[in-house]
Order: C-alpha cells, then sequence, then structure tokens
C-alpha cells in the first residue's frame, strides 16, 4: 500500500519568462496525494520492486482523461528532483497533465545506492515505480495510461530509455519522451542504434531531444531521424541546467510544453 504523507501545499503559476522564484510552502496545508482531481502538489513515496523507496513531488491533474509527466534529475547523488523548478513544474502542471517530478535512488529523499540509479536494472524500477504510482487504483484521480510522458535530465536520459525498451509487460509505453542532454550515457544497458533499420519500435515512438551546441552526440540521430522525432539545439548549457530562469530556460519549456500538447 503506497503510504501518505502530510505534505507541502504550493500554489500553482503560470510560467512566466522573467520568473526566476515561485511562492513557497504552505506550512499549514496537508494534500492528500490520493484526493479528487485538482489537488496542491504533495510529497509522495513510491516503493520500488526491489525494495527502495523514493521520494516525488506530485501534482494529480484537473480531470481523469489527462495524460501523466515523470521528471527523472541528472545523474544523482549530486543532482536531485530540485533540477527541476517549482515553476517550471508548474508549467507542465499547466498543460492539464498530472507531474510527478522523482528523486531517483540515491538521490534527495530516496534510499539506495546512487550508481544502481542508471547501471544495471535500477532506473527502470525507478520509473516502473512512478509509473505504478501515476496508475494505482486508489487513486481518485488516475491518469490514462496511453497518455504517459518520461522526461529525463542528462543521464536521467537511461532511465527514460530502460524503461521504454524494458518495461514489464503489465504496464504503458511512453506516448512521447524527452531527452534534455543525451549522450553515451543514454545507452548504458540498452543500444539505442543511429540507423532506423536497426531500432525497432524506437523508430515510430516520438521523442524530443533538446541539447546545448557544445554536445554533438545527439546529431548522429539526425540524418536518419522519423518525422516524429523533433531535435532543439540551442545554449551550451547540461541538462536541467537549461532552466536557468531566464531565456534559455524560457525557450526550453516553450518547447516542452508544445511537446506536451501534440500528445493525443
Amino acid at each position: 500500500m503506497l503510504r501518505r504523507l502530510a505534505l507541502l501545499s504550493i500554489p500553482a503559476t503560470l510560467f512566466v519568462a522573467a520568473c526566476t522564484g515561485s511562492a513557497g510552502p504552505d506550512p499549514d496545508a496537508t494534500p492528500d496525494p490520493m484526493a479528487d482531481c485538482g489537488g496542491e502538489w504533495a510529497v509522495v513515496q513510491l516503493p520500488t520492486e526491489d525494495g527502495e523507496t523514493l521520494e516525488a513531488d506530485y501534482r494529480p491533474a484537473a480531470s481523469t482523461d489527462a495524460g501523466a509527466v515523470v521528471l527523472l534529475h541528472m545523474i544523482p547523488p549530486g543532482n536531485d528532483r530540485s533540477g527541476y523548478p517549482l515553476r517550471v513544474r508548474d508549467a507542465f502542471a499547466g498543460t492539464g497533465f498530472a507531474v510527478l517530478n522523482v528523486d531517483r535512488r540515491g538521490a534527495g529523499g530516496s534510499t539506495g545506492t546512487a550508481a544502481d540509479a542508471y547501471s544495471g536494472p535500477g532506473g527502470r524500477l525507478d520509473v516502473e515505480a512512478a509509473v505504478d504510482f501515476l496508475l494505482s487504483a486508489d487513486r481518485d484521480c488516475p491518469v490514462q495510461s496511453n497518455r504517459l510522458v518520461l522526461v529525463g535530465g542528462s543521464n536521467g536520459t537511461t532511465s527514460v530509455y530502460d524503461y521504454t525498451v524494458g518495461h514489464r509487460a503489465d504496464l504503458p509505453d511512453p506516448a512521447a519522451n524527452v531527452f534534455l542532454s543525451p549522450g553515451g550515457y543514454t545507452a548504458t544497458n540498452n543500444s539505442f542504434p543511429t540507423a532506423a533499420a536497426d531500432r525497432g519500435p524506437e523508430a515510430d515512438r516520438p521523442y524530443l531531444w533538446v541539447f546545448p551546441t557544445n554536445e554533438p552526440w545527439s546529431r548522429d540521430f539526425q540524418a536518419d531521424a522519423p518525422a516524429n522525432w523533433r531535435f532543439v539545439e540551442h545554449g551550451t548549457q547540461h541538462g536541467t541546467r537549461m532552466f536557468d530562469g531566464a531565456g534559455l530556460e524560457a525557450d526550453t519549456v516553450a518547447e516542452l510544453l508544445a511537446w506536451l500538447e501534440a500528445v493525443p
């Protein structure tokens, strides 16, 4: 049984490009993460299949016909879910999606060994725990299983890809994926062929690739990319450092919002 916590309530705000901060939590509010649609942000616990416990920020969607976005930060333990600032998460929630911002194992409030988040099955299990939570029958506002979007920053892309190609049979495929600064680490556990003929189902899955001009790895996939892959090259900041509170953040968030709004 997923545990409920008495946690943060943070008012939703719309993304403003010039905004570099956001309102703080209400210490007297205790939102229930299993409550009705349209609830506020809460901190939740996600049990993994191999006995770890992940901590995450969760905001339910406004209706039961919504999709969900799972956010996976850069390499632990030096990074955690704070890589996705509140103002950015609010912008994602403003599209109507539920949002789950996860501390990968070994980072932030989560248990486990950091290296297991990207080497071996641990990263996949982290994402499976997130999807299990979002689809739980205990929730009054479950999401649509066919509208799942995974977002990974830097080697968070490893976990995105590991889930995509090897998740449990009872869990859904992602409807679309987002890579923020992918690299050779993305294919640590599963190869990501550059040739379309070798990609299998990934040749048809929508992917948004966002990467800085000083990271050329993604360019190897552009020449033979399907029509539903989009490549955005801008700035020189890596992964979630694209959320800089200024112009680069505004451009990056605009690309992600357009991507989410295009999910069927």
